[in-house]
């Protein structure tokens, strides 16, 4: 399918690619909210003991550095996987050209 925007240029839209994408993002979303939530417990943050007593320094660098420690494994992962992608200048310029050719 290709779109047209206003500007005249033309945007070719694969819905595969688009669904990929959008389930990769809830998949993404629902694993660091559940690891947020779990890196907090096993910092040892108690609700009850936060309401009666505040929360305790070691608690808080514990979660920081739960929460920081996991971003910073996230962003090397992504960087590995980025590196060693086997992508050349050839193959990315031919991906536009089947993607217009399944458009047609």
């Amino acid at each position: 399918m290709t779109s047209v925007f206003p500007n005249g240029c033309r945007w070719i839209c694969d819905t595969r690619f688009l669904c990929a994408e959008r389930t990769g993002l809830k998949a993404a979303q629902g694993l660091t909210f559940g690891l947020g939530g779990y890196m907090a417990t096993a910092a040892g943050y108690d609700p009850r003991i936060v309401e009666r007593t505040g929360l305790d320094e070691s608690t808080a660098w514990k979660m920081k550095a739960g929460l920081v420690g996991f971003q910073c494994v996230g962003l090397l992962l992504a960087i590995v996987i980025m590196w060693l992608y086997p992508i050349t200048r050839q193959r990315a310029e031919e991906t536009p050209r089947k993607l217009r050719e399944e458009a047609r």
